[in-house]
């Protein structure tokens, strides 16, 4: 009688943490494919990549050694203001980096695979991270991501679902 409830209360132990397990797992699995289907994604790997920062203030409440995401911004408008002041060509292909939707930096890896996915209806962010000061209210920031194999099999996957002109397959 005593092994039959032991082996009882193990069961009901056993399923009670199977169950736990699951609960975090299929959040998070829910959570992707809502990232997929919103064309949302996340960059971040162990490769450095130089931003060039141009406007400090979106970045001010910021700390050296601070990891945050950045949003990928392909208007001409906004990259040619934060750059130059004033509206690029329709055709250049310079993005830049917003923190909290405001322009602060550029960033030129992959450039050709975000401006494409953008227009696709992608929303990307960065990694990013301050590592220091070019000067006073400048803040240096790298980019983590991943190697550049890695990102282009990342948007063939998305052109397999998607089509090549971004609509759904």
């Amino acid at each position: 009688m005593i092994v039959v409830g032991l082996l009882r209360k193990l069961a009901i132990d056993a399923t009670n943490t199977a169950v736990e397990v699951l609960a975090e797992k299929i959040p998070s699995a829910s959570t992707q494919l809502e990232k997929l289907k919103a064309r949302e994604h996340e960059f971040s790997g162990k490769v450095k990549h130089k931003v060039y920062t141009y406007d400090g203030t979106p970045l001010s409440g910021l700390r050296k050694g601070k990891t945050f995401y950045s949003t990928v911004i392909i208007d001409p408008a906004k990259v040619g203001r934060l750059l130059y002041g004033e509206k690029l060509e329709d055709d250049d292909d310079s993005i830049a980096l917003a923190y909290k939707g405001k322009p602060y930096g550029t960033f030129s890896t992959f450039n050709d695979i975000f401006r494409e996915m953008a227009l696709k209806g992608y929303t990307l962010r960065i990694k990013t991270k301050i590592v220091g000061m070019h000067d006073v209210g400048i803040p240096q920031v790298v980019a983590y991501m991943p190697d550049r194999d890695e990102v282009e099999l990342w948007r063939d996957a998305r052109s397999d679902i998607f089509g090549a002109d971004g609509a759904e397959a």
